[in-house]
């Protein structure tokens, strides 16, 4: 294994407010630092046509966006998961890859006061959702 100069804090979380709110929050470490979204999303039931849908995850005014569709749900699932992973450049939805938009990149958090802003358009198959950003806090040693 090699050493790296970096030292590391166990896994941060940030619960996120609904509906695209703001979001202001310290960032720990020396070091910049990539975040994961996760949005967890209770859909309504099967009765419902599929919805091409838009997430959209913004940090210090930079967006990123994925597209996913949804489908309905059947009455017992749980809810489906996106995983926006900016660090390993990755966007799953239901353990699936999904893309982003092509002209957007995976945005990087610096050490201090950052904003955030997520949010999932349009709700027409979502009954609700909560979401969270996750990220390790890096120090240069």
């Amino acid at each position: 294994m090699t050493p790296t100069p970096y030292a590391y804090w166990p896994v941060q979380r940030i619960d996120l407010p609904v509906d695209g709110k703001v979001m202001h929050a310290r960032i720990l470490g020396n070091r910049p630092t990539r975040p994961v979204l996760h949005q967890l999303i209770d859909e309504k039931a099967d009765d419902v046509t599929p919805v091409a849908t838009t997430h959209t995850f913004t940090v210090n005014g930079q967006q990123v966006r994925a597209y996913s569709t949804l489908k309905g749900a059947g009455l017992w699932d749980e809810a489906h998961e996106l995983i926006l992973d900016c660090g390993n450049r990755r966007t799953l939805w239901q353990d699936e890859p999904i893309p982003i938009a092509i002209d957007d990149d995976f945005p990087s958090m610096p050490p201090g006061p950052n904003t955030f802003a997520a949010t999932i358009a349009p709700k027409t198959n979502v009954k609700k959702y909560s979401q969270y950003v996750a990220y390790t806090p890096r120090w240069l040693i």
